[in-house]
């Protein structure tokens, strides 16, 4: 094994030891004795083929101010207040030439005593689009008894007209109801410590944020597309007795009659359309929607369709198989007033890092739960186009 090498696995060994928030060393006097042996020994290895050596500028003038265990935990906290030598060091190390002195992305040049400098911002990846609330889906965020009770009429009573005297037929309201019941939406996440303790880059927020953007979109698909069994809510799509409009067979590319077709069906059952739902590629199928002169009929700046505001999402998916096509989508619309989604509490977060896996990786486990159901109180608001193909 190479000086080199050895040193590197060395310093790799101190910053196992530290092991937890308060950055206690265990050994490291006697490892640091090592490192200093043979950062002495590679130094003379170098000065013999008159080579540039790797020594820390200030350790080998002032070796016994300088504490590479007290570097090595300083880099790790980023707290460097009680290590102002050693601080200067390593900054005047980063700054010399590297024709005389060391390179920081060379870890043999002592590249491995610079520290990570962790920008104060975390680069999150782009998410699919929240489609209910802009919908105008209802929220019951308050949700206490279970099951939670909607009643709805299904069927109206009739009046008309008759002679004096005459006899009028009875024709009683019908009523149903929606019942919905608290069910579990859960994540486990396992987080590594060393991101846990990085406060500064605002990591416990992040992991949060991820977390309830990951519930967020689990029951914003769940409105849409729920399977509604025993464990999962039920969506339009499996709501019996929502209106659908099938575009054949083998499915086929939508055009502006079949949207004008879909509003009526609501409208027939006397809803109004609040809104569009679906992917992107559709939109882009719609929007290259030409008149018989080759121009486009579609705003691509507007945010409306038809009068109507639409939103899309990822999440609606485009490899729905319709006879012998295994690349349809779906549209949604209608009164999206009539799905509801209730809450039973908010999002429930517990953190535990004493488990048997977390302590042996060194992570935080995070278990996050939701109590919510889904349902659609007048199924005949919505309508959903199915066998869409780009």
């Amino acid at each position: 094994m190479s000086l080199e090498t050895e040193i590197k696995d060395l310093l790799a060994a101190l910053r196992s030891s530290i092991n937890d928030v308060n950055l206690k060393v265990d050994g490291s006097e006697e490892r640091t004795s090592k490192l200093a042996g043979l950062i002495e020994d590679l130094q003379k290895q170098q000065a013999e083929k008159n080579s540039p050596t790797i020594s820390l500028p200030g350790v080998e003038l002032e070796k016994k101010k300088f504490s590479f265990a007290k570097a090595i935990k300083c880099s790790l906290s980023g707290d460097w207040s009680g290590a102002g030598h050693e601080k200067e060091v390593i900054e005047q190390s980063a700054k010399i030439s590297s024709q005389y002195a060391m390179s920081v992305g060379d870890d043999s040049k002592g590249g491995f005593f610079v520290p990570e400098q962790v920008a104060n911002e975390i680069l999150e990846l782009a998410m699919p689009q929240v489609v209910s609330e802009r919908l105008g889906v209802q929220f019951i965020r308050d949700a206490k008894g279970s099951p939670l009770v909607f009643k709805r009429v299904e069927s109206r009573p009739t009046a008309g007209w008759v002679n004096e005297n005459g006899t009028t037929a009875a024709s009683d309201p019908g009523f149903g109801q929606l019942s919905l019941r608290p069910r579990s939406l859960r994540a486990l996440t396992d987080v590594s410590n060393w991101l846990v303790r990085m406060p500064s880059v605002g990591s416990e927020r992040m992991v949060r944020k991820l977390i309830a953007q990951a519930h967020t979109l689990a029951w914003d698909l769940a409105v849409l597309r729920g399977k509604g069994n025993e464990n999962e809510p039920q969506g339009i799509t499996n709501t019996p007795n929502i209106n659908t409009l099938d575009l054949g067979t083998n499915g086929a590319t939508p055009t502006l009659d079949n949207l004008f077709d879909a509003m009526l069906l609501a409208e027939n059952n006397d809803y109004e359309n609040t809104g569009w739902a679906f992917h992107p590629r559709t939109w882009n199928t719609l929007r290259k929607i030409v008149d018989g002169e080759s121009n486009y009929i579609l705003d691509n700046n507007s945010k409306l369709l038809n009068g109507i505001p639409f939103a899309k999402t990822t999440q609606i998916p485009i490899t729905l198989v319709k006879g012998t096509s295994s690349d349809t989508s779906s549209i949604y619309t209608g009164d999206f007033s009539q799905v509801v989604v209730a809450m039973w509490g908010g999002l429930f977060i517990l953190a535990s890092n004493v488990s048997d896996q977390a302590l042996v990786n060194d992570q935080t486990r995070i278990a996050s739960t939701q109590m919510m159901d889904i349902g659609v109180k007048q199924p005949t608001a919505l309508t959903e186009i199915i066998g869409v193909r780009p």
